[in-house]
């Protein structure tokens, strides 16, 4: 049997690129724009994966404000959290698989070493309480899942870290960064190879 592919939030740099490798591998793949399903309605979300009936369905749909997450709350549980429930629910339900892509920001950085699935999170803001709170309504739905916390994910596009800096540098003559962060750049190129092996 074939599989085929259902992928939200197909307009950020890791949709785009899935849709882009998918589409060169010759799959099946449907990226709908986020005005054809709504991740934050059931009705939608139903009604397009009922016609399009994929095998696998790859959420890359992601409120992805860190600090702006602090005053907006609400839409950023909304986003990460409830509509992955609602996303896991219904793959459940309609046995599709249900690849979800997470954060590291889900731990609180103290353990000074890369972290493995078996640590315990402890997210020490919203954007973090929010990502693991969408890997709870993951693994708690009966879905048959893939769950990835990535990191300082880039891509084409400009919704990521090194094209940030590269923006802020040019207007501002010095750069004020945290230096105590740890982490690992993540190429949506990689990340994509990565989810089929």
């Amino acid at each position: 049997m074939n599989r085929s592919f259902l992928i939200l939030g197909a307009n950020g740099q890791l949709g785009r690129q899935f849709t882009k490798e998918l589409q060169r591998r010759g799959v099946t793949v449907t990226a709908p724009e986020e005005q054809e399903c709504d991740i934050t309605s059931v009705d939608s979300l139903a009604a397009v994966m009922d016609a399009v009936t994929p095998s696998v369905v790859v959420n890359c749909a992601a409120y992805n404000a860190v600090d702006l997450a602090e005053q907006q709350q609400e839409t950023a549980f909304r986003i990460n959290a409830t509509a992955v429930g609602t996303i896991a629910r219904i793959c459940a339900d309609r046995r599709m698989t249900l690849v979800h892509y997470s954060s590291d920001y889900v731990f609180d950085g103290a353990k000074g070493d890369r972290y493995t699935e078996s640590d315990t999170p402890n997210p020490l803001n919203v954007y973090g309480q929010s990502k693991l709170s969408g890997e709870q309504e993951v693994l708690g739905s009966g879905v048959q899942a893939l769950v990835f916390r990535t990191s300082w994910v880039f891509g084409n596009g400009q919704q990521n870290f090194i094209h940030k800096m590269l923006q802020w540098s040019r207007t501002n003559p010095v750069l004020r960064l945290t230096a105590d962060e740890v982490s690992v750049p993540t190429s949506t190129t990689d990340l994509v190879q990565y989810t089929f092996y």
